[in-house]
């Protein structure tokens, strides 16, 4: 979408001038007073996801609700701002790691809703339980098994630091797809 180029310009002239002012105090990492007001209406409410991504369980339904609004946050930084490609890739990275614990609590949450004693812990078996009692498709299985794949990368001590090319714009997307799916499927199989 275009916006007015002078509005977003003149925004990020103000903003660098509020930081050259802090960190020339040197006062770099440090809070300011007053804040700066976050923009309103990109974040969506909680009560809007635990609407759109149901769980049995309220406690697990909250912690997907705030998730989900964290991720909002990360996908205003990443659609309103110019990141670089190391701090991008970061914001990318973590997006797709929340994108896959709100997959794991939904998961979770199905399992011990339908009756299932101890849930596997790992999301693996997690996904595979749900396939073999037919509450999710071999397709959406799959879809799952890549995202947690991906997000398996984010051990620091046990994978080289990521690349551009590790972390894109479309894994995120791509698993932000398959939470709705989990959703739209799970949905379905507690109406039946």
């Amino acid at each position: 979408m275009k916006v007015d180029a002078n509005k977003v310009r003149k925004a990020g002239i103000l903003l660098q001038e509020i930081e050259d002012l802090v960190n020339s105090a040197g006062k770099a990492h440090e809070a300011i007073d007053p804040k700066i007001r976050f923009p309103r209406g990109f974040i969506n409410k909680a009560s809007w996801y635990r609407v759109n991504f149901p769980c049995q369980s309220a406690q697990i339904g909250d912690n997907v609700a705030y998730t989900l609004q964290f991720l909002d946050v990360l996908r205003w930084l990443l659609n309103r701002t110019d990141l670089g490609i190391t701090a991008k890739e970061m914001v990318i990275k973590y997006g797709i790691v929340s994108v896959v614990s709100v997959m794991e609590g939904m998961v979770h949450d199905a399992l011990s809703a339908s009756g299932v004693k101890n849930p596997p812990k790992k999301l693996r078996s997690a996904v595979k339980r749900l396939e073999t009692q037919g509450m999710i498709s071999h397709s959406l299985s799959v879809s799952l098994q890549n995202a947690r794949k991906k997000r398996e990368k984010i051990h620091l001590h046990l994978y080289e630091i990521s690349g551009p090319e590790r972390y894109a714009v479309e894994d995120w997307n791509l698993a932000s797809a398959t939470l709705g799916e989990l959703a739209s499927e799970l949905s379905a199989h507690s109406r039946k």
